[in-house]
């Protein structure tokens, strides 16, 4: 490594999540656990800083969520924008895409090529799961 020259990848969360990184959200059941990593698929989304502290760069995001049904899924995402709407004024979501693919992990090929497809459509700055 020191002969090398080392560069990080661009930024997602200015020195908390770099484009192409991993993170994890883990905890015990009802502890916020999806809840986190919608609110900062939002926070990149728009470009507005992540838990009021670490500085986002504008990006697009797929945030595909694994369990909760379409309608209850469609209601979280409802609450957040209605969240960063308060926070921050009127905010563009257009960067924020929400997939629900409850059901489709019964049969993992399937759930392979339904992701798939849906990560083909655009580059994103940030892909998340919640399952």
């Amino acid at each position: 490594m020191a002969d090398k020259e080392l560069k990080l990848p661009k930024a997602v969360v200015k020195r908390v999540l770099h484009r192409g990184s991993r993170g994890v959200s883990a905890g015990p059941p009802k502890s916020g656990k999806s809840w986190a990593p919608m609110d900062l698929g939002a926070r990149v989304a728009t470009g507005t800083p992540w838990l009021n502290t670490w500085k986002t760069v504008k990006g697009t995001v797929l945030y595909a969520d694994l369990e909760i049904m379409e309608a209850a899924l469609a209601d979280r995402v409802r609450r957040v924008k209605e969240a960063k709407v308060a926070d921050f004024g009127p905010l563009d979501f257009g960067n924020f895409e929400v997939v629900s693919m409850r059901g489709a992990v019964d049969r993992f090929p399937a759930f392979i090529q339904r992701t798939m497809e849906v990560i083909k459509r655009r580059s994103y700055s940030l892909r998340g799961q919640s399952s």
